[in-house]
């Protein structure tokens, strides 16, 4: 701020030496008042350079302050997802395609003899839907590539989806 004051001083100094100079001084006066005016509007300028450069300096400054900030601030949310990856599992391509995998082995699976083995079966075959829906599988995947329920059974596998979830929930199987 100071510095653009004395730049803005030396101007208006230029000025009125300029001005002093049209005035009736004498030849000598005028001499004077002319280099002392042309002195002034070249320390101006110089003057000027110095706080343009020293402003431009400062701009890029708060400019790559600003990027780190941001940078570090990215790193850290990167850092803390790694960490929440590591805690609670990962939704990787390889994992849920092994949870598929094991999801359609279990749909596979021949139907139980007695209702403990099927409850048992219903169970399983619930915590492996629920597993992918925590990765964010959709329904429409569980539907129609874990359930094989797509095409015209597509409402009887939502349907089905449904009731098992809500037994699960409702049975507290975690």
């Amino acid at each position: 701020m100071a510095g653009w004051v004395k730049q803005n001083a030396l101007l208006g100094g230029a000025l009125c030496l300029w001005l002093l100079a049209l005035s009736p001084v004498g030849r000598l006066g005028k001499a004077v008042c002319y280099f002392l005016a042309l002195g002034c509007a070249i320390e101006s300028i110089h003057y000027s350079r110095k706080l343009i450069k020293t402003a431009s300096r400062n701009g890029a400054i708060l400019a790559m302050n600003t990027e780190l900030e941001q940078v570090q601030l990215a790193l850290e949310a990167h850092t803390q997802q790694q960490a929440l990856h590591e805690y609670y599992g990962t939704s990787s391509p390889e994992v849920k395609e092994e949870v598929r995998k094991s999801l359609e082995h279990l749909y596979n699976e021949p139907p139980a003899k007695n209702e403990v083995e099927t409850s048992t079966y219903r169970q399983q075959l619930y915590l492996a839907i629920r597993a992918l829906i925590m990765v964010e599988v959709s329904e429409t995947f569980i539907v129609e590539q874990v359930l094989k329920m797509g095409g015209r059974n597509w409402d009887k596998g939502k349907q089905f989806l449904q009731e098992l979830l809500q037994e699960g929930e409702a049975q507290g199987w975690e």
